[in-house]
């Protein structure tokens, strides 16, 4: 729900909905766990809070490097926050990982284009706010 209200632009019902969802997440239910931090991070982004973004972001990453699950939500979330943020190497290399972890859907997943179209967005919106 917070993603959904932050693409709306609707940032603080994001903010109110992110952190009720990491107070209530299972603290031993990873994937909510990173889930939820990674969509605070995203809101944190969206407030300017850009050191906490990045913090919560990492660390909804170090989660699911520690769990037996695909990380492609949490390394595309990376990538776009570094790309948007003019960090376009470091963006890159998160891009190609979330590329990795989609391709293991086959060549034919719908993700394939996805994560293409997302990395894109990003760096196109980096390269008109860092131009002007």
């Amino acid at each position: 729900m917070a993603q959904t209200l932050l693409m709306m632009g609707d940032v603080p019902a994001a903010a109110e909905h992110a952190e009720e969802g990491v107070r209530l997440a299972g603290k031993d239910d990873w994937a909510t766990v990173a889930a939820t931090g990674m969509a605070l991070g995203l809101v944190r982004e969206a407030q300017g809070r850009l050191e906490e973004a990045e913090k919560l972001l990492r660390e909804a990453l170090d989660v699911m490097e520690r769990v037996d699950f695909n990380p492609w939500e949490e390394e595309i979330a990376m990538a776009e926050f570094l790309l948007r943020n003019g960090r376009t190497a470091e963006g890159n290399d998160w891009l190609a990982k979330a590329r990795a972890s989609v391709a293991r859907y086959g060549p034919d997943a719908p993700l394939n284009e996805w994560v293409e179209r997302r990395g894109a967005e990003a760096a196109e919106m980096a390269g008109s706010s860092h131009s002007g």
